[in-house]
């Protein structure tokens, strides 16, 4: 078994796209070598873009604590294989004297791949349904209203071809209850955005940038789609 352990700063929209792009991809559960895959989002639960991500991901991922409390990762055993992922936002870096280069170093060399949201998800998820150059000319205090004028222009669309109103994207919100179905219907009924996404080319040097490709494209590879 091969488990993708993903760990996020944020304590629902991440883990809920996770688990629903995982869904939507998940058309075969195995792997090109044939074995088994667990995809397992770990929200961290806030800990913001700094030093103490890294020890609050090991700590989140320690066997022995998923074990004593029936974690995602309980039925790890020794022939099993753990890929450590870390999401995290960059807007509270500098904040907190981080250095971004410096901070990458230490997240390879604790064994994680890195994904950076600059300055939030939010940024990614504007991006997702609106395409770059709406995104990065955005303000970030506006986001989520930005992602909701996106969606209601995709879901007008979606009409037009005949889409039902059970496949219309709802309004974005951070909530818990609220996002699972955001994202459940953005990715069940809006693929061709994912693959859009997917081809653009960020500048990390840049104000606005995002590595959500990176984490969607090795879901999409383990579940062969």
């Amino acid at each position: 078994m091969l488990y993708l352990a993903i760990c996020t700063e944020g304590e629902n929209s991440e883990p809920a796209f996770i688990r629903e792009l995982d869904r939507a991809f998940s058309g075969q559960s195995i792997n090109q070598s044939g074995a088994s895959v667990a995809v397992v989002p770990v929200p961290l639960n806030g800990v913001h873009g700094h030093n103490k991500i890294i020890e609050a991901a090991n700590e989140a991922l320690d066997l022995g604590f998923q074990k004593r409390t029936d974690g995602p990762l309980c039925d790890f055993s020794n022939g099993d294989n753990l890929e450590k992922w870390l999401v995290c936002d960059y807007d509270y870096m500098e904040k907190h004297g981080v250095i971004l280069e410096e901070f990458e170093i230490m997240v390879h060399e604790a064994g994680y791949e890195l994904v950076i949201n600059r300055p939030n998800f939010e940024f990614f998820v504007l991006a997702l349904l609106a395409g770059l150059d709406v995104a990065v000319a955005e303000s970030p205090s506006n986001y989520e209203n930005a992602i909701n004028a996106a969606a209601e222009t995709i879901n007008a669309s979606n009409i037009e071809k005949g889409f039902s109103d059970g496949m219309m994207i709802p309004k974005y919100s951070k909530r818990h209850y609220a996002v699972p179905t955001f994202f459940g219907k953005l990715l069940d009924y809006n693929k061709d955005l994912v693959e859009g996404f997917c081809k653009i080319k960020f500048d990390k040097a840049s104000e606005r940038f995002t590595d959500m490709a990176k984490i969607i494209n090795r879901i999409k590879e383990l579940r062969n789609s």
